[in-house]
């Protein structure tokens, strides 16, 4: 029993440490994680060595029997390889936008119409002016794949004006125009793809209590926004000379508390998975060690 409790918790334990010591914990630890990292291989080398002398002892005639020894050493062995993945997986994905987030400056009271992108550069977290909104009116779908979706924060939304042609189609013109617009809602198929579709439902634009920015931090798809912008300048006869993108929520605050949220959960399941896994791993190895003579395939 001792045994099958070691096998089970070692492998946890470690996983549990290497996922968390390189990721949610990764800017706490400092020169820790080396350590941590460099104690995890000695005790693997060690449970090799151990595993390698009994195995060798069983060769040999002796009654020791290797199994426990090689099972946890492909335990421990497998518990610190998963345990990087989902540390470097999570890293990427939640911590990394977390700390970037914490880096960039907090701006409040912002009124897009009369503040410049280039004014707010290295602002992670916007607060705009109460009346701010996204105008949905000259919102644009751009289709790369994904329908890259870019609307306009604004504090007084254009009005568009149609009429009807002779061979019954609609020609729409844009009345009320700013002299430009710098600051931009976007998301990922949250739209219809192209002009004209007044469908931009992205982030919580629907919601009229909301008016901050959460900073887009991702180069590759800021690129293709970028491409969308042009395309809504050139549609809407509009201008953005330094369009700065943002992701339309109701408190920057908490959405930016919610990737740090996200990692704890995601470190969370993976141990939850991982220990799962580990005690099906055991259970078998148990039932290896002990099974009736009607399962015994040597």
């Amino acid at each position: 029993m001792f045994t099958v409790i070691i096998v089970f918790f070692l492998p946890c334990i470690i996983f549990a440490m290497a996922a968390a010591a390189y990721s949610v914990y990764f800017d706490y630890l400092g020169a820790l994680v080396s350590v941590i990292t460099a104690l995890h291989s000695l005790f693997l080398l060690a449970c090799a060595f151990v595993a390698f002398v009994a195995l060798k002892k069983s060769y040999l005639g002796d009654s020791t029997h290797p199994f426990w020894y090689i099972f946890l050493t492909v335990s421990v062995a497998l518990a610190m390889l998963l345990g990087l993945v989902l540390a470097r997986t999570n890293w990427n994905d939640n911590i990394v936008q977390y700390n970037m987030l914490s880096k960039l400056t907090v701006a409040t009271g912002i009124d897009p119409s009369t503040t410049s992108g280039q004014q707010l550069m290295d602002a992670g977290k916007v607060s705009f002016i109460s009346n701010s909104t996204t105008d949905v009116n000259i919102s644009i779908g751009f289709k790369n794949g994904d329908t890259y979706c870019v609307a306009p924060i604004v504090t007084s939304p254009a009005v568009l004006l149609s009429a009807t042609q002779k061979d019954g189609s609609v020609a729409w013109m844009i009345d009320g125009r700013q002299n430009k617009y710098d600051f931009w809602a976007v998301g990922l198929n949250c739209c219809s793809g192209g002009s004209y579709k007044f469908d931009f439902h992205c982030g919580d634009s629907l919601n009229s209590m909301a008016h901050d920015g959460l900073r887009l931090l991702d180069e590759k798809q800021a690129a293709t926004y970028r491409v969308a912008v042009e395309a809504a300048e050139a549609s809407y006869s509009i201008s953005a000379p330094h369009p700065t993108f943002f992701f339309w929520v109701k408190d920057a605050n908490a959405e930016h508390q919610a990737y740090r949220d996200m990692a704890m959960t995601y470190l969370t399941q993976g141990i939850i998975a991982f220990s799962t896994g580990q005690a099906l791993a055991v259970l078998a190895g148990v039932f290896y060690k002990t099974k009736p003579r009607a399962f015994d395939w040597e």
